[in-house]
């Protein structure tokens, strides 16, 4: 049987995003290539750098938005930055969040300066928690902002890549515990699909970027769901433009990627795109090329984690595997329907695990993480505002 001509859709959304991103942002790409040597010239600087640190904090002008002083710049995307921040009251009132920024070439822009606020406001209703919890947002200004806990923990697609490099320690029990990653993840993009407005009708709320980089695990075993920057729902004042692919194509639905409608199965979908990886310790879709993944992602065989990692159980390839289907009618309709299915299975097994297991696991995989993080804030609280300072964190 032939295969139905690709919907022209995509073909022209990776062109307009391909093409946006080198010529209308050209100092966004540009970063990426600066980031490699950033840690390096900062190591060459004259500054005190904390001796169980593994980089070298960069110092940046004092900065204030709103009501909040930036401290460290922890990461920064095509959209936005996000910083380690403090409030501005008085010890021992003052607290430290992340809070993230809409990049100043940006905030001309009305179709991202509503994206943003339409995040904010989405996020700031979600209380759950495998959920990460934004605490207020607004403009200051001319800056927009929004805030949200910093999370003490490490994102899976970091953990992920820990463990890749370590084939030897895979085992029944890895899969165990990445199998609660997901059931938590489930748990928490559920609650999200669940929201109502306040006439009580469903907001159909569709995260569109899970990915290992928006899961994280936080060193207390809990499992945290981030980043509803490109999440779509019925109450949002600003739509997002229709020519346009937003998020990880590697982790997309199919009907995504064919431009048809969507609805929560395609975060269903992204869920058993990251369990298959999680279980196979290796890329699922990803290719030389986004066009190239598109197309693996669209037609490709789907083998169970199995084939590539022998110690996985088959009762989770038949979970995988249900999730994804790329006719939506035939995967799990729920994430809570999937996290139910893990929970079953993991119920069956002789090794029962909680969140104390995870966080045992983590820490024993990151074995200064926390305490790192743990400085950060410390350093946050105790430095001057007017020597804050910039880190470039370690890179896998």
């Amino acid at each position: 049987m032939p295969k139905p001509p690709l919907h022209r859709f995509f073909t022209r959304s990776i062109i307009i995003c391909c093409q946006r991103c080198r010529v209308q942002y050209p100092e966004v790409v540009a970063s990426t290539k600066r980031a490699g040597s950033a840690v390096e010239e900062a190591a060459g600087a004259e500054r005190r750098t904390p001796a169980n640190l593994s980089f070298a904090p960069e110092p940046i002008p004092c900065e204030r938005i709103g009501p909040y002083e930036l401290i460290f710049k922890l990461a920064s995307g095509g959209m936005a930055s996000v910083y380690l921040a403090r409030s501005q009251e008085r010890a021992p009132s003052r607290r430290v969040v992340a809070l993230k920024r809409i990049h100043r070439h940006l905030v001309e822009e009305p179709g991202y300066r509503a994206m943003f606020l339409d995040e904010a406001r989405l996020a700031f209703q979600i209380m759950h928690r495998n959920v990460c919890t934004v605490f207020d947002f607004g403009e200051a200004e001319g800056e927009y902002y929004l805030t949200m806990e910093y999370l003490i923990g490490e994102p899976l697609s970091r953990v992920m890549n820990h463990v890749r490099r370590r084939p030897e320690d895979a085992s029944h029990g890895q899969a165990l515990r990445m199998a609660l990653i997901i059931a938590e993840a489930c748990a928490g993009l559920h609650v999200a699909h669940e929201l109502k407005g306040s006439d009580g009708r469903s907001l159909e709320v569709v995260h569109r970027d899970v990915t290992p980089r928006n899961l994280f695990v936080n060193y207390d075993g809990t499992v945290k769901v981030v980043d509803f920057g490109i999440a779509s729902a019925r109450l949002h004042l600003h739509s997002k433009p229709t020519d346009e692919i937003r998020g990880n194509v590697a982790y997309m639905a199919p009907e995504q990627l064919m431009g048809a409608p969507s609805d929560r199965r395609a975060d269903v979908w992204a869920l058993g795109v990251t369990f298959w990886e999680t279980l196979a310790t290796q890329r699922l879709f990803k290719r030389d090329t986004p066009m190239s993944t598109v197309l693996s992602v669209i037609y490709d065989e789907i083998p169970p984690p199995s084939a590539k990692r022998p110690q996985v159980p088959k009762a989770l390839d038949d979970i995988v595997l249900r999730a994804l289907q790329r006719n939506p009618e035939r995967r799990w309709q729920s994430a809570e329907d999937m996290r139910q299915a893990i929970a079953r299975f993991l119920e069956s097994q002789s090794e029962i695990l909680g969140r104390a297991d995870l966080s045992e696991w983590i820490a024993t995989l990151f074995p200064n993480g926390e305490a790192r993080k743990k400085e950060l804030i410390e350093m946050a609280l105790r430095t001057k505002a007017d020597v804050p300072w910039r880190i470039s964190e370690e890179r896998e």
